[in-house]
């Protein structure tokens, strides 16, 4: 097996649903290939137009060859007092 570097970059999201009582999200985004390698992105407070801009960049190692890869991303809003929501 060899071990490579898989890069995903975020620019900018759209859509973005507004989790909070005022009308704002929140907004990070979390990936990851295999659990273990969980990351996420900065966030962006008190979002109003659903459009988050992060321009972030994730770094995993990954094995190839590998058949069983399954890569997730997702949309969270962050919570302080309660848990963070899925998007």
């Amino acid at each position: 097996m060899e071990e490579f570097e898989a890069r995903l970059i975020i620019w900018e999201t759209k859509d973005i649903e507004m989790m909070d009582y005022e009308g704002t999200s929140d907004a990070f985004i979390r990936s990851y290939f295999n659990a273990d390698q969980d990351q996420k992105t900065d966030t962006h407070f008190r979002c109003q137009d659903g459009k988050p801009d992060f321009e972030y960049r994730l770094v995993y190692n990954i094995q190839y060859p590998r058949k069983n890869y399954k890569f997730t991303l997702q949309a969270y809003d962050r919570d302080f007092f309660t848990a963070n929501e899925l998007i």
